[in-house]
């Protein structure tokens, strides 16, 4: 949900750094970078499980610093996401 939430809204997401939660274990053999963990530090910040005191201020500062990942976010969200706002116009033209 964090890249739908980043991509879709254009706010910066908050990431607790806990282990993964891996439904294919298989996923290694593609050799390809996880793109959730690859950008996550590009559209949020993660903080530790051991730094949950410091919740309070990041969110503060990711309110403070929104206008500096919009930027960030779009051109991400443009180079991973296909037709980003006109995507069901799209596939009806290709279903039709």
């Amino acid at each position: 949900m964090a890249l739908e939430y980043a991509f879709g809204t254009g706010r910066p997401v908050l990431f607790i750094d806990v282990p993964y939660m891996i439904r294919n274990e298989n996923y290694k053999e593609l050799d390809l970078e996880v793109l959730e963990l690859a950008i996550r530090n590009e559209i949020g910040v993660v903080v530790s499980h051991k730094k949950l005191g410091e919740i309070p201020k990041i969110i503060e500062n990711l309110k403070t610093d929104r206008m500096n990942y919009i930027k960030q976010i779009d051109e991400l969200r443009d180079q991973n996401v296909f037709a980003f706002g006109n995507s069901s116009e799209i596939g009806a033209q290709y279903i039709y």
